[in-house]
């Protein structure tokens, strides 16, 4: 084989050699491999030059096929976890739940300005609230997606169980199945849930190794701040607070709830973000 024709054939092994790492982890990848890529360029070239290519084509790719799967195993077995909370992938779909929730508490500020006459309440409950269901639904499935993602780590499916209830919110503001408007009781449970969830989930994160006291101060006051307002969702559901939903108490209320979760999200989201950041 002339030496060009050997060469190009060496560059294009290397190159789909340098591919296939891509099926090992991460943190592997970074630690070895550029060494692995030089191992094989020169097997590669001895193989060539003794007439072994086949051969070294069939070890080569046994040998990667069962360290790849040994290495995701170890990496799955090993608490690689993040130092605030136990998610360590998907940061932008927790921020696109954030920026979802601060629309949504917007939104519900947006309502204050319709508290008059009856024909302009109407109209505000007719678009702005469908609008309001639309983003929940988008930041119920962004938390959902994050929470299935990270679904091996801890409490990961606290989020998603936060998501389904924040989801089904959305569903029952737009669905055509519903004939005429609910009562604040239905969707209290819902609220519930989504609080619960969420402070269950915070207060989880606390638990995580090495975590910064600034962060473990952060997660519990969310955690205790969610909890108050899931006991305030009971309240109001069952008759023991009254708020009625056209005055500015209620807006305010709710608004305040999906700011804190806002809040809480792009916190997670920028956490995990800076520690991907500092890995990479």
């Amino acid at each position: 084989m002339p030496d060009s024709s050997r060469s190009r054939l060496i560059d294009c092994l290397c190159r789909a050699y340098a591919a296939m790492l891509c099926v090992y982890p991460r943190a592997f990848r970074i630690r070895f491999g550029r060494e692995m890529q030089q191992v094989f360029r020169e097997r590669c070239r001895s193989a060539v030059t003794d007439n072994e290519l086949l051969l070294f084509v069939a070890r080569m790719l046994w040998d990667w096929l069962g360290a790849s799967i040994r290495e995701w195993l170890a990496a799955l077995g090993r608490r690689e976890l993040h130092a605030m909370q136990p998610i360590v992938a998907g940061w932008w779909l927790l921020a696109l739940c954030g920026i979802a929730d601060a629309m949504c508490a917007a939104m519900h500020l947006f309502m204050l300005d319709y508290t008059g006459s009856l024909s302009l309440r109407r109209f505000a409950f007719t678009t702005t609230v469908w609008d309001m269901c639309m983003v929940a639904l988008v930041a119920g499935a962004c938390a959902i997606a994050a929470g299935a993602w990270n679904f091996r780590r801890r409490n990961a499916w606290l989020l998603s169980l936060h998501g389904l209830a924040l989801g089904a919110f959305g569903v029952v503001g737009i669905s055509p199945l519903v004939k005429r408007p609910l009562g604040f009781r239905p969707i209290s449970l819902l609220f519930l849930l989504m609080a619960t969830s969420a402070s269950a989930f915070a207060w989880g994160s606390v638990r995580a190794p090495q975590s910064r006291v600034s962060d473990r101060w952060f997660l519990s006051l969310f955690g205790a701040a969610s909890l108050g307002f899931a006991v305030s969702f009971i309240a109001v559901g069952f008759g023991w607070i009254r708020l009625r939903p056209w005055y500015f108490d209620y807006w305010i209320w709710m608004s305040s709830y999906f700011a804190l979760c806002s809040a809480f999200m792009l916190y997670l989201a920028l956490r995990v973000r800076n520690r991907r950041s500092v890995e990479c």
